[in-house]
């Protein structure tokens, strides 16, 4: 499955690699019989009490319909079959998917998916550059692979007000070993002010991130430096 850009609301493009129909598949069928158990127990639990009554019958179908709407709500554009495949859901602008959009996903299962044993699923993944069912265009959203996206280190973590705009978009090219020596680098300075040699690796550190990013920037090197870091952590808001 190839890679597609979204452009975020901070304008700012981030490259995700599309899930594949496999790993869509893989997910249905661990959600299918995460579910099938579950439902299955209930089923027996009644079955030994020998409970007739209809309405525990709807319960027990309960499961069934709700689990990937409810799933997706609370973890987050993940069912537990997505958590282990490694894919999940997110929207096409790089926003935070709102129930709204996970409504009409799961609204569209029906047809989708239900209705259509998965056949209107699978022809509109392939037919689709950005790897979308139905419900998927419908609601604005994708599924992309995780498989490949680090875990957000904390080392490198700096509190960001939501509204923090990215002044170098560049910055998302840095690694975490960057910013952990930029923050070293700060950190030395902060109790080392007066020191040449604090001096010396903020101006260097300043040089380097500026041929590194290809711009020459009128911020003094401190400033420059912490904008760097914000910069890295805004970017990369949705890891933690």
């Amino acid at each position: 499955m190839e890679n597609y850009a979204i452009q975020t609301t901070q304008n700012v493009q981030l490259n995700y690699r599309m899930a594949s129909v496999g790993e869509r598949i893989l997910a249905f069928a661990i959600d299918l019989v995460m579910v099938g158990s579950v439902a299955g127990a209930i089923m027996f639990i009644f079955t030994k009490l020998k409970i007739e009554n209809p309405v525990f019958f709807i319960l027990a179908s309960l499961p069934f319909i709700f689990y990937h709407l409810v799933c997706e709500l609370v973890f987050q554009g993940q069912s537990l079959g997505k958590m282990i495949m490694k894919i999940k859901v997110i929207s096409e602008d790089g926003s935070q998917v709102t129930f709204g959009r996970y409504l009409i996903r799961w609204v569209f299962r029906l047809f989708d998916i239900a209705m259509s044993m998965g056949v209107f699923a699978v022809a509109a993944i392939v037919a689709t550059k950005k790897g979308q069912r139905i419900g998927d265009l419908a609601a604005g959203t994708a599924l992309i692979c995780t498989k490949l996206k680090p875990v957000f280190d904390e080392s490198v973590f700096v509190y960001l007000p939501q509204e923090y705009q990215v002044v170098f978009p560049q910055a998302a090219d840095l690694e975490y070993y960057h910013i952990k020596t930029l923050l070293d680098i700060m950190r030395f300075y902060t109790e080392n002010p007066d020191k040449k040699e604090a001096i010396l690796m903020v101006y260097t550190a300043r040089k380097n991130v500026e041929t590194r990013f290809g711009i020459t920037t009128d911020l003094k090197p401190v400033e420059f430096i912490e904008t760097v870091i914000k910069d890295f952590n805004a970017l990369n808001r949705e890891l933690r």
